[in-house]
């Protein structure tokens, strides 16, 4: 479910500001996917993948956020739920140069790009998205496996370069079990009461301790 979501807004996000108006020519419309690529056609790429880093846990005890029950009707209860990970991004690419150069401009991007308008849109995708609340580390960025390696998807003995760049996130999500989605976040505005509860502000949702 959330999973699934995390891995799409990262999608989005890359796609676009690599797209056909990227400032370098060379990498517009840069491919990416959450699959490995596998076919020659698809090489250079970059590939998505999300890792869990800690457990994911229920925010609060006993804590409900349901519809408000003045607004008549069932009073559906849901759970918000916080999990922390890693999303990595691998290039993939059939040499060492044209990987460490795709690598450069996605370093670019998700590290340096926070005061550019262009390339800001990276960030703004992952902090607009109304079905995950995400914070994500932007002032770390991890590179690992820098790998080489013989053999290629389409079994010739090309050797395929990799490198991963992984930005630490945290965040929250609520899911609604009765149809496996989740649930936008703006539908949850909330106020304090004199009587210390917390209800809806007029938007028919509300948290209830």
């Amino acid at each position: 479910m959330f999973v699934t979501r995390i891995k799409t807004i990262g999608l989005e996000a890359f796609k676009v500001v690599f797209d056909s108006q990227y400032d370098d020519p060379e990498f517009r419309d840069l491919p990416c996917s959450l699959e490995y690529p596998v076919s020659k056609t698809a090489f250079p790429s970059v590939w998505i993948n999300y890792s869990d880093t800690d457990k994911i846990e229920r925010a609060g005890v006993a804590h409900l956020e349901t519809t408000h029950p003045t607004t008549g009707g069932l009073v559906a209860p849901y759970t918000r739920w916080r999990f922390h990970g890693s999303l990595s991004y691998t290039v993939v690419a059939l040499s060492s140069l044209q990987r460490d150069r795709i690598f450069d401009q996605l370093l670019r991007v998700t590290a340096f790009g926070g005061q550019d308008q262009i390339l800001g849109r990276f960030r703004r995708t992952f902090e607009t998205n109304d079905l995950i609340a995400v914070n994500v580390q932007w002032d770390q960025a991890e590179p690992t496996g820098d790998d080489a390696s013989p053999g290629t998807p389409w079994e010739t003995d090309e050797i395929v370069y990799e490198r991963t760049l992984t930005i630490d996130l945290q965040g929250e999500f609520i899911p609604d079990p009765a149809t496996n989605t989740l649930v936008p976040l703006s539908r949850f505005q909330v106020t304090a009461t004199p009587d210390m509860s917390i209800e809806s502000n007029g938007g028919g949702f509300g948290i209830w301790h």
